[in-house]
């Protein structure tokens, strides 16, 4: 999904089609032999483990702004625990541009369901923001009837900094070329919007 080729009347219908997709995913009840299978992670204890990684090898590379909005930003979330008390919901895990599909300027589908997992309903917004930015995004939690849209903001920054340190540490080796130095970019970009 490209937004610059969208008019606003399509932007405005894709973020209503993304809310209406959200919602529904967000409201699976799966049968208990398939809810088993789904990965369930400890969302404090991968948080704590990303402060700890990133204080060591992230923080030391940045300028000591920078470093500084980084520790800055995990204290802030952790620190937080509001935002630990969530339902934890089916996700998609990975709904970024490349996996919503669009047809004549309007939502077709979604693909790319490897990541999909129990979690925090608000990450499924992550790479939207990522992606889209904060006005795009918000539209959809809107339209998706999100409670607390200023926690979803907090949050976002949160998980759109940790998905980049993400790519930059575990993506070692993996990656493909230009990732890491596209990852330590928009790292940059949102620690400075922090």
């Amino acid at each position: 999904m490209d937004l610059d080729k969208l008019t606003p009347r399509k932007r405005t219908e894709a973020a209503t089609a993304l809310a209406g997709f959200l919602r529904a995913l967000h409201d699976l009840q799966p049968r208990p032999e398939l809810a088993a299978r789904l990965p369930r992670e400890d969302p404090r204890l991968i948080a704590e483990d990303y402060f700890a990684r990133s204080e060591r090898e992230i923080a030391p590379k940045l300028q000591r702004t920078a470093a500084s909005a980084l520790l800055n930003v995990f204290e802030t979330y952790l620190g937080a625990p509001d935002n630990f008390l969530f339902k934890p919901t089916v996700l998609h895990a990975d709904l970024s541009r490349d996996h919503i599909l669009i047809d004549n300027g309007a939502v077709s589908g979604v693909i790319d369901f490897g990541d999909v997992s129990w979690g925090d309903p608000d990450y499924d917004f992550m790479y939207l923001f990522v992606d889209f930015g904060r006005a795009f995004t918000e539209e959809v939690a809107r339209r998706y009837q999100h409670t607390d849209i200023e926690q979803l903001r907090v949050k976002l920054r949160y998980f759109g900094i940790v998905d980049q340190i993400g790519a930059i540490l575990d993506g070692e080796g993996l990656a493909l070329e230009g990732q890491a130095e596209a990852a330590w970019r928009r790292l940059r970009e949102l620690l400075r919007n922090t």
